[in-house]
């Protein structure tokens, strides 16, 4: 129902989503290499499936906008030039929609929970998945993930710590609002305003 009310962003396997077959978002975005090396065979084969979609630069898909993709910098507030790869694509959406002009940006299914696959070594290393995942949605295809191929373990205190204050900073100084409407949400209060599903609804 969010989605029918307001413009969405999505990202990585959200068109496999098992619960929500048909969401097909305004936006997509994608710029961690392994999840492109998943991504992109479908997105070729299903034309039809066609949000605007954002992607590195050194992965040119048809039809897409590419982005500069840095790390290191400062939460950028002109996407055209460059954005930061903060850890989660939910970085780069917020920076993507930032840069949009929206005054407000809600924030759906953002946890920030990875209960077992890839938390067992050092954040930010690769893992070889298995055929069990509980960190994601349920997919359609049985797998967000795709048993046997590398993907990264999440970073999760860096960007609880740093990354997504720093978005928040950049949004409030311009009198925006980032609203996590996640239930359970590990994200506490006082990094982002929190909101509920009823109130945005109504």
């Amino acid at each position: 129902q969010l989605a029918d009310k307001y413009v969405s962003f999505g990202a990585n396997k959200i068109y496999d989503s098992a619960a929500h077959p048909d969401f097909m978002p305004t936006y997509w975005s994608c710029v961690d290499q392994d999840m492109l090396h998943d991504c992109i065979p479908w997105l070729l084969e299903h034309p039809e499936w066609n949000p605007v979609k954002f992607v590195p630069r050194e992965y040119p898909v048809p039809g897409a906008n590419l982005l500069n993709v840095l790390i290191g910098q400062p939460i950028s507030e002109q996407a055209s030039d460059y954005v930061v790869m903060g850890g989660t694509v939910t970085v780069i959406n917020l920076q993507l929609a930032f840069y949009m002009g929206f005054t407000t940006a809600v924030l759906v299914g953002v946890d920030h929970r990875y209960p077992s696959r890839g938390n067992d070594g050092v954040p930010g290393t690769k893992f070889i998945a298995s055929d069990t995942d509980d960190g994601h949605f349920k997919s359609k295809s049985g797998a967000y993930f795709t048993p046997g191929r590398f993907y990264n373990r999440p970073e999760l205190n860096p960007v609880l710590t740093h990354v997504y204050p720093a978005c928040y900073s950049t949004w409030a100084k311009h009198g925006r609002r980032i609203v996590n409407l996640t239930p359970g949400s590990a994200i506490p209060d006082r990094v982002f305003e929190k909101g509920t599903f009823d109130q945005w609804l109504k």
